[in-house]
């Protein structure tokens, strides 16, 4: 079956929130919503993840608020309100607020499953979990390669 399955209206601010440390994911639509072929979120975010992959989603960034520098390969970016980024699966990239407010993004990643990780690092965090450990995680279920925790350039080591 593809389309679909309900149709979502949210004022702004409304749906799930994870309680994370740093930054605010508000999801505004889960692969459950739409049999999986995507997921849509709302992420005020200061700083950033450092470089990473993703192995299966493709992802898009639409500035809502503030500056955001994205880095894809040896490029470096910086996009403000109003600015795009489309990021291709297998691609090693990272992002970072600019300035001293947080950012506000409108996140869509292709096909959906990453929104979940949001909840699940708020669950690990709140059991003590440490973040190497969350992220290990977010590797083996999610498909995605945090450069920065291995220690390496090279996604293919």
């Amino acid at each position: 079956m593809t389309g679909h399955a309900k149709i979502i209206m949210l004022e702004a601010g409304a749906g799930d929130k994870p309680d994370l440390p740093g930054m605010v994911q508000t999801i505004k639509v889960n692969g459950e919503d739409v049999n999986g072929e995507f997921a849509v979120w709302e992420a005020e975010i200061m700083g950033g993840p450092g470089p990473h992959i993703h192995h299966t989603d493709i992802e898009t960034f639409y500035i809502l608020d503030g500056s955001v520098e994205f880095t894809l390969g040896d490029e470096k970016t910086v996009l403000d309100k109003g600015g795009f980024a489309l990021i291709p699966r297998g691609q090693v990239h990272a992002f970072t607020t600019l300035g001293d407010e947080p950012a506000r993004l409108l996140v869509t990643v292709l096909p959906a499953g990453f929104e979940h990780f949001f909840e699940e690092m708020q669950a690990m965090l709140s059991q003590g979990m440490e973040i190497q450990q969350v992220f290990k995680v977010a590797e083996d279920k999610y498909h995605t390669t945090f450069l920065e925790m291995r220690g390496q350039q090279n996604p293919n080591e």
